[in-house]
């Protein structure tokens, strides 16, 4: 959360934020903090809602009437919630820790609560620096006056314009009937960008060219994209598209007859161009999107063991998100898709030291062959299988934080309009969480 502090004082200066854990010096009367703020923006993680001081400042704030920013976090490993789980706990905290904590009759239902929580749509705390900047802009945004102009941040990667190549060969990538939804996403791309999206061996209608006025916002210059479904012309491709969802490999047979096509692809050495939808909100769950780690131990199916020998994930996927962050997930395809550093410069260290690192998971994952084969004679034990699964999911853990580590400090980045706004008067956030 001081992360979410320091940047919001750099985005605008004016603004002043409380933070309970630094600011916080009389506990007996957290109300009047709350008094004093304009809105409360509250981290709904899994400690959130059995303290009892968060839940004294929650109280207060609806009864207040105060603005609530909810922020949740996609990823369960870091105690994130989904709205869901913040409803049953709400019930639970009603049920179990009222009485517990000595809340009278004047307190507010876990329904209650709930709906003043959520009356305003939920915003995702991210850790990879370009999706953060959305998080922190759209935190921004909702504490500026309503109908301000449109705001945007330096340096923010939907701002990048990105000179769109032209395929070095016949197309720009393979896209695979055995991968799904890979085709509707490159169509989403396609329209995103304002590129024209042109098939071979479909009858799949081209996307239409956009206005003028459309095409001047969008992040490439107005081209086609090349795209065959033909799995024969695999040498007249740049790329291959792996789009990797929690359908990707646990649909049997088409998994497996996707699995064989990304082995052509790698014995004749064609660039995978990994794309993955990580879970969070904005429609994500219609886009299968899932955690990462489901790759490697799923119980409907995980990534063949030969393509992880090989090193099918020794490229970074570019990760996909919904809602706000969608636009910044497409950038990021684009700058892919034409050659260029998919999270900009200021990542490239982190990158580079994330690549190294994932030499390591290989190497573990080779030794998934050993530890399977053995199983397979019946001689593997529960503990060798668990201790393998152990090195694997620490070694991953270790390749997210050098990947989400990217120091938000220093990265500053002002929140700005045209013209430039002017100084905020008495703007000022509470920002809670555990």
């Amino acid at each position: 959360m001081r992360v979410i502090k320091q940047r919001l004082l750099e985005m605008v200066p004016d603004f002043s934020v409380f933070l309970d854990v630094d600011d916080l010096k009389d506990i007996s009367n957290l109300g009047k903090y709350i008094t004093r703020a304009k809105a409360v923006l509250i981290f709904c993680s899994d400690g959130y809602f059995v303290s009892k001081n968060c839940m004294i400042e929650l109280q207060a704030s609806v009864k207040q009437g105060k603005l609530i920013i909810p922020l949740l976090d996609p990823d369960a490993s870091k105690g994130g919630l989904t709205q869901h789980q913040v409803h049953d706990l709400l019930i639970k905290a009603e049920e179990s820790l009222y009485e517990k904590w000595g809340f009278d009759g004047t307190s507010l239902s876990a329904e209650a609560l709930y709906k003043a929580l959520f009356a305003t749509p939920p915003i995702e705390w991210n850790r990879i620096g370009a999706f953060q900047d959305v998080t922190l802009r759209c935190i921004a945004e909702r504490l500026l006056p309503k109908g301000h102009e449109p705001t945007y941040l330096q340096k923010e990667v939907i701002n990048e314009k990105v000179v769109w190549q032209p395929a070095t060969k016949i197309y720009h990538t393979y896209c695979s009937n055995n991968n799904p939804g890979a085709l509707k996403m490159l169509q989403e791309f396609a329209d995103n960008q304002s590129l024209v999206l042109k098939l071979a061996g479909s009858r799949l209608a081209p996307s239409r060219r956009r206005s003028s006025a459309r095409r001047k916002h969008a992040n490439v210059t107005n081209t086609s994209l090349h795209v065959t479904l033909d799995v024969e012309q695999l040498g007249e491709c740049n790329s291959m598209l792996v789009y990797l969802t929690a359908e990707t490999w646990t649909r049997a047979e088409k998994s497996r007859m996707f699995g064989e096509e990304v082995v052509r692809a790698m014995e004749a050495g064609a660039r995978l161009l990994l794309v993955h939808e990580m879970v969070g909100v904005g429609g994500q769950e219609a886009r299968f999107g899932c955690e990462f780690a489901s790759f490697f131990s799923c119980d409907d199916g995980a990534t063949p063991r030969e393509l992880l020998n090989r090193g099918i994930y020794s490229e970074i996927a570019i990760a996909l998100k919904g809602g706000e962050w969608r636009k910044t997930s497409m950038a990021m395809l684009a700058k892919a898709f034409a050659g260029s550093d998919a999270v900009g410069e200021e990542d490239a260290n982190e990158l580079k030291s994330t690549q190294a690192m994932s030499k390591a998971v290989q190497q573990e994952l080779i030794m998934a062959g050993v530890v399977t084969a053995t199983a397979a004679r019946g001689r593997a034990t529960t503990s060798s299988i668990s201790q393998f699964l152990d090195r694997l999911l620490v070694s991953m853990s270790e390749i997210v934080s050098l990947w989400s580590s990217r120091s938000s400090f220093g990265r500053v980045s002002l929140l700005t309009r045209s013209p430039p706004p002017a100084p905020v008067d008495g703007a000022g956030v509470e920002v809670s969480a555990v």
